[in-house]
């Protein structure tokens, strides 16, 4: 069955998590590129010399290749994770074919800021601290998605970052049978949260999560007098238990509930007194 559906979301990082974020995702895309590189090296060595310089030599090459890499030969099966990257570089139509140049790669760079992996796009905003994960709208695109090394490292990221008050965020997912496109909408389903952010937007999809400060953060999940549901982060003990601030002792060291007490302000409440005639002599 047919399912068109997309998936989005942008999320505020903390500054000092941002540009480990990225490099983390750049470190990815390059060694996903590099053994792309080597597969192409390895189909042009193994061409033929007609294959080589004959279009349709080649491209019948090239179908033989991409057939060779599904999980069982059935054309409706999955195909290798990397098939598909290298059959979009060995295509050619019109043009002689040739062999596929490391300039050809598009390596990621320092400045790189969007990454792509199928159906997934991973794209940074460096002045706005954004990572925003995104899924065009196709036939069971994220599925798809969810499938790619792409989505492991974006998400494995995700989980380990240190949230700060004012970061974090959420994430909307829309199929075709639903009919509201925006984040919170009835229609929508969110299928992420994440730091304090994700607490305020949407408190029943957030994880446990870690602190800058290195504390173990939950979320206390209520309804307020007006029926909507309202989160409130929880600082948590190793073992997920709520850690309760003590009651406050209040000035002069008393009790909670009483003022401070001396046998002064209560005379006879300490000590026995006896009375002489005219004087008041405490023993």
């Amino acid at each position: 069955m047919s399912n068109y559906e997309w998936e989005r979301g942008t999320f505020k990082l903390p500054s000092a998590e941002f540009a480990g974020f990225r490099q983390a995702v750049q470190e990815y895309d390059r060694a996903r590129k590099e053994k792309v590189f080597a597969l192409t090296q390895r189909f042009w060595k193994g061409l033929t010399r007609r294959e080589q310089t004959d279009v349709a030599a080649y491209r019948d090459a090239l179908s033989r290749y991409v057939y060779g890499h599904y999980s069982n030969g059935s054309a409706s099966s999955v195909p290798d994770p990397l098939t598909e990257d290298v059959y979009a570089k060995l295509l050619v139509f019109d043009t002689k074919p040739r062999r596929v140049l490391a300039s050809d790669m598009d390596y990621p760079t320092n400045r790189s800021t969007v990454f792509r992996d199928g159906e997934a796009t991973v794209s940074f905003d460096k002045d706005a601290k954004t990572v925003t994960w995104d899924v065009d709208e196709n036939n069971h695109a994220v599925d798809s998605a969810h499938e790619t090394e792409l989505w492991r490292v974006f998400s494995d990221r995700m989980g380990k970052v240190r949230w700060t008050h004012g970061t974090g965020g959420s994430m909307a997912y829309h199929s075709e049978y639903d009919d509201d496109y925006e984040v919170g909408g009835g229609a929508n389903t969110c299928s992420g949260a994440y730091g304090y952010l994700g607490i305020a937007e949407n408190p029943h999809h957030v994880r446990p999560f870690v602190n800058a400060k290195g504390q173990n953060i939950g979320v206390d999940v209520k309804f307020s007098r007006y029926g909507t549901v309202v989160g409130k982060p929880v600082v948590m003990d190793r073992f997920g238990r709520p850690i309760r601030k003590p009651a406050s002792r209040p000035a002069g060291g008393g009790a909670p509930g009483r003022g401070k007490t001396t046998a002064k302000s209560t005379p006879g409440s300490f000590a026995p007194t006896q009375r002489g005639e005219g004087s008041d002599v405490r023993l």
